[in-house]
């Protein structure tokens, strides 16, 4: 099969991916790599910008934590901004983190893929990464920007019709000041912009995990395919030593993945735990506001809810998504050297074969709190634990 022109476009737009995160995040100093006296500056002054928005957010959810309704609209911000807050400490902090992205991006590197046929293999998972960079941007900062502004249409028309309105703050926040005239809240609106900005890194640090899972994904990929080329390779001529050079490398690549994978869960595992907790719950907030939108017909409570509602969807999807894929594939590793048992082998090859199967009966999985295994299947049961916290919350009313 050729390769065809469209698909050359297509891996140039993947292999985009890391690059297009790193100049935002690096306009914003939270990039790891390059470090100036400049992007130390910015990242200091977003961190703390960012902590003392959540240090206020968290002082308001305490004092209106009695009000359902409040609180909901509270933790709807603030538990995403929490998640967007650490997210930003540990790839700006993380060494850990920062290996498993210079590895991702040599990785990456067109050199190392052989053939079409492994170019297609990167494509198939590295599009993930670039479709949801494409998708998930936009929801995210349409959400966020619908948040943002949704006290606003509210207010105008009361003005309009010339009744006494206050403008509320964007994101509930504790306001140590009276905001009733329209000048001080006005400011209060102009400081809480880059909150916008915060959300949308939340995005672009989910990308650079998912770049980092897809691309060991990849490389699993790869080495099944290798595999299976190499050992039916029926050319006696410098076989022996051919054979000797693959197993040597094949069995070190796939040793360097496997500490991947591990150093990706001690980087992300407690995060990830933090983080299904805060989403199971959110999402759940959400649903039951959704409905109540819906009983009343707040169809514009519906659409700004709804779409909030998209946006936590796909970054649970994203990591259950992964987990399924990194399990496949390494299922489907084990299946090749199974497969190549049948092959005329010699018996120092068989040998070779039987240490790469005893290396691939290690399983390898996506965790959270190093219990908790994501896959398709975990997908449906946080759904499903969601719509169990919704059941609760109807039953409270």
């Amino acid at each position: 099969m050729t390769w065809s022109d469209k698909e050359q476009k297509i891996f140039k737009k993947v292999s985009d991916v890391i690059p297009r995160v790193k100049w935002q995040l690096k306009l914003a100093g939270i990039w790891p790599f390059e470090k100036t006296l400049s992007s130390n500056i910015k990242f200091i002054i977003i961190v703390l910008f960012h902590a003392t928005h959540l240090i206020l957010a968290y002082g308001d959810l305490i004092m209106v934590f009695s009000n359902i309704e409040k609180a909901v609209e509270n933790f709807s911000s603030t538990g995403i901004q929490t998640i967007s807050f650490f997210r930003i400490i540990t790839l700006k902090l993380n060494k850990k983190l920062h290996n498993l992205i210079a590895t991702t991006i040599d990785d990456i590197s067109e050199n190392n893929y052989k053939d079409y046929h492994e170019k297609r293999l990167f494509i198939k998972y590295h599009n993930f990464s670039y479709k949801y960079l494409k998708i998930g941007s936009w929801f995210a900062s349409g959400s966020t920007f619908c948040w943002y502004i949704k006290e606003i249409p509210g207010y105008i028309i009361l003005r309009l019709n010339n009744e006494t309105a206050i403008l509320p703050p964007p994101f509930r926040i504790l306001i140590l000041f009276d905001t009733t005239p329209i000048n001080r809240i006005l400011i209060v609106y102009l400081c809480e912009i880059p909150i916008m900005f915060f959300s949308h890194s939340l995005i672009l640090t989910t990308i650079v995990y998912s770049s980092i899972v897809s691309n060991i994904c990849t490389q699993l990929s790869l080495l099944s395919n290798r595999m299976k080329i190499n050992l039916s390779d029926k050319n006696e001529s410098k076989l022996t030593l051919k054979r000797e050079h693959f197993f040597k490398r094949h069995i070190d690549k796939h040793c360097q993945l496997l500490s991947m994978v591990q150093e990706t869960n001690n980087v992300y595992d407690i995060q990830l735990f933090f983080e299904l907790a805060v989403l199971t719950i959110l999402l759940a907030l959400l649903i039951h506001s959704e409905s109540e939108n819906i009983n009343k017909a707040d169809y514009t409570g519906v659409f700004f809810i709804g779409t909030f509602i998209f946006v936590l969807l796909m970054l649970i999807f994203i990591t259950c998504y992964l987990g399924q894929c990194l399990h496949d594939e390494v299922d489907n590793l084990r299946n090749t050297y199974y497969y190549c048992l049948s092959y005329e082998l010699t018996i120092q090859d068989k040998k070779k074969l039987l240490i790469c199967m005893a290396i691939v009966d290690k399983p390898l999985h996506i965790t959270a709190g190093g219990f908790y295994i994501y896959s398709l299947n975990s997908f449906l049961m946080i759904i499903k634990s969601s719509m169990a916290y919704v059941s609760m919350l109807r039953q409270m009313n």
